[in-house]
């Protein structure tokens, strides 16, 4: 039933103002009754994160079993740009916070997930929470002003996430210090 109310929510999105769909269009369309609705989501923005936890996990199982981490990266581009109308829809509601966050929660959490299918960081868990927010941030904003490029070269921006995700491209090399030393002060 969950998936049965979420396809009806995807649909209306992708055809009409997001702002319109009420809990009253979602049961017409579906031909439930108000009841079964609640029985299975709280409310409308809970109907979305639902529909955004489902792509993340859709997304992030055909990630792992990519051959490599650049194919990773170009499936989940892919995933992005097929669903950039969608998402840009969204992000023009009037929930456009929540929206924003729900993007970059998901961005966040294929990060995790990947991450848990190999070795684990050796780094601290602080930093490591850090890093994952910098990521998130980084790659949907990315999304956001590439995924909707009619010519957007994927192969290229999939290199190009990877070698940023990997640290081979940095703009601050590691030899590059933020302060002088007190020999230079």
């Amino acid at each position: 039933m969950k998936q049965r109310i979420a396809a009806a929510y995807m649909q209306l999105a992708r055809s009409g103002d997001v702002d319109r769909i009420t809990v009253t269009s979602l049961v017409e369309a579906c031909g439930i009754s108000r009841q079964t609705f609640y029985y299975h989501f709280q409310d409308i923005l809970d109907v979305v994160q639902w529909c955004f936890q489902q792509a993340v996990e859709q997304t992030t199982l055909r990630c792992r079993q990519a051959e490599t981490p650049q194919a990773a990266i170009r499936l989940f581009l892919n995933s992005a740009a097929e669903n950039h109308p969608l998402i840009l829809r969204l992000l023009a509601s009037q929930h456009r916070a929540q929206m924003e966050a729900l993007l970059i929660q998901s961005v966040r959490d294929t990060f995790v997930q990947l991450l848990r299918s190999g070795p684990p960081p050796s780094i601290p868990l602080a930093d490591l929470d850090a890093a994952l927010d910098f990521y998130a941030y980084a790659v949907g904003g990315m999304l956001l002003r590439c995924c909707g490029q009619p010519r957007l070269d994927r192969e290229l921006l999939s290199e190009q996430l990877y070698r940023l995700l990997s640290g081979q491209l940095l703009l601050f090399p590691p030899s590059v210090s933020a302060r002088p030393k007190a020999s230079e002060a």
